[in-house]
């Protein structure tokens, strides 16, 4: 069963090394329960079930795909679907927050490129809806996404901050570059020698071309939302 896991997050994420999380996440086909690897004692097992969400949750901030959807939203859509497959293809974003929520810390000393940018889309995906995830996703215990933010996303919101050059993520998952400057060579980084993929580091400060945006900006509209709903914090 774990290799089946690490077969299909491989497969949900070609694409990646090309347009990152706007060409990749096709996990829509093969319904895994990759959440319960979180803690997976296989390194390779492990490192592939947290890439999966990673992808999951990039494609939905994006807009190129959406992957959990609240259940009432979930069946209107079957409705309009040809394909009976859609019956199984359905993913219970509390299952994934609840494994995140047990492995977090963990996951963050591990592979802490993925964790950066689970934290990120966590939070503008909410931001991007206008809405806190417990009106959105009425049928999970509120109470889930508060202890969310109480002791992931709030206490790591400085994350929203760095934003890595894409190809420390591309090392830390174990994908092929594809354009020459997401090469990590030994220029960019002399501590790549040698190094082991587990808790690989690199230096978290340089950023993507593409990521310019001022993540200041979505950590204040961030603050606003939760403030007028009643969820105030420093």
């Amino acid at each position: 069963m774990t290799n089946n896991i690490i077969e299909q997050a491989k497969r949900g994420l070609e694409g990646f090394a090309i347009g990152g999380y706007h060409t990749s996440g096709n996990f829509s086909k093969y319904r895994e329960e990759y959440y319960k690897y979180f803690g997976d004692p296989d390194d390779e097992t492990r490192k592939y079930a947290i890439a999966a969400f990673t992808c999951m949750l990039g494609t939905w901030e994006t807009g190129s795909l959406q992957i959990f959807q609240p259940i009432q939203e979930w069946e209107e859509n079957k409705k309009w679907s040809s394909n009976p497959l859609d019956q199984k293809r359905f993913y219970r974003f509390k299952d994934y927050l609840y494994a995140l929520l047990a492995h977090h810390e963990q996951i963050e000393k591990e592979f802490p490129y993925m964790y950066e940018d689970i934290v990120l889309f966590l939070i503008k995906i909410e931001l991007n809806q206008g809405i806190r995830y417990e009106e959105w996703f009425p049928e999970h215990n509120p109470n889930l996404f508060q202890q969310l933010r109480e002791e992931i996303l709030i206490p790591n919101q400085h994350l929203v901050d760095k934003r890595s050059h894409r190809k420390f993520l591309l090392k830390e998952i174990g994908i092929e570059p594809f354009f020459e400057s997401d090469n990590l060579g030994n220029e960019s980084n002399p501590k790549v020698d040698g190094i082991a993929q587990k808790g690989f580091q690199g230096d978290r400060k340089e950023r993507h071309p593409a990521y310019s945006a001022s993540y200041c900006e979505i950590k204040l509209q961030w603050k606003t939302l939760l403030h007028v709903a009643g969820k105030s914090f420093n």
